[in-house]
């Protein structure tokens, strides 16, 4: 669809870029460090959120 004219190819490129791209970042050895990081920062996330609503529902 986005070597179609479809849509946008910034927002959504065709699967053969998307291929190429994760090919790249596997040989490269970036994608386990890159996935280290996004994993640890789920679980943060997942924290400030749900803390949030308790302290503002107890401040009232």
């Amino acid at each position: 669809m986005s070597q179609a004219g479809i849509v946008n190819t910034v927002l959504f490129p065709p699967p053969t870029v998307v291929a190429q791209a994760l090919h790249e970042w596997l040989i490269s050895g970036e994608l386990p460090s890159d996935l280290a990081a996004s994993l640890a920062r789920v679980p943060v996330g997942f924290l400030l959120g749900s803390i949030r609503p308790h302290l503002s529902s107890t401040a009232r």
